[in-house]
């Protein structure tokens, strides 16, 4: 699915003529995911789990109205922006609390985390940058009314009650950050590092702070 999405984006970032750089990134995103994807299938393969691929297809993010530069940068906002800096940050929260190495399991866990980690890095800065390109050219206001569906894609869920087991600490030996953590790193990263990302460009984050007041109010 990432693999599809940062394909769409880099083709996308050529025909809209932003920089080669970025056009680069977002192709080396599309190999990395598709990296992340075998390593995440061996490490399911090692736990006697199944992978069952999904043939659903990859529907753009953005609203059907919006022409296709719009569109364009709603879908890197959205997955770059937003769902990679947050990955960004909860791998990184991961990566400092998994237990000690105790077998060859958990090393392959933490090996995974780290390599992937590591490409999440550079993924964010491909929305960043992207923002920052467009900015350049224009007015980039627009976007404000959108970032409560970009936060509410992907993080909707972190406000529900956990999943039977995902509050148990022994989920971390997998690598998986326990549901109230993954809640807690995601309210972190908005308010240190996406908010002020989007206010930087003159994004108003208004509505998305009084989304994020609101689910935090209304009990799981």
């Amino acid at each position: 699915m990432a693999v599809v999405r940062f394909r769409r984006i880099a083709q996308g970032l050529a025909e809209q003529h932003f920089p080669a750089a970025l056009c680069e990134l977002a192709t080396q995103a599309a190999h990395d995911e598709a990296r992340h994807e075998r390593l995440c299938v061996t490490l399911a393969q090692e736990l006697g789990l199944e992978h069952a691929p999904s043939g659903a297809p990859v529907l753009p993010l953005a609203p059907p109205h919006l022409g296709p530069a719009r569109a364009l940068l709603y879908e890197v906002a959205a997955q770059c922006c937003v769902a990679e800096t947050e990955s960004m940050a909860t791998l990184t929260t991961l990566m400092g609390t998994m237990p000690a190495e105790s077998a060859s399991l958990s090393r392959q866990v933490r090996e995974t985390v780290h390599a992937i980690a590591r490409d999440e890095v550079q993924h964010a800065r491909i929305g960043w940058g992207a923002l920052a390109f467009a900015h350049a050219q224009g007015p980039v206001a627009w976007l404000a009314p959108f970032l409560v569906p970009m936060m509410a894609t992907g993080a909707a869920s972190l406000f529900e009650a956990a999943p039977a087991g995902e509050d148990d600490p022994s989920v971390l030996e997998f690598g998986v950050l326990p549901h109230r953590t993954k809640r807690a790193v995601f309210l972190e990263t908005v308010h240190s590092v996406i908010f002020p990302g989007f206010e930087r460009f003159g994004i108003s984050t208004d509505a998305a702070r009084a989304w994020l007041v609101a689910r935090q109010a209304s009990p799981p």
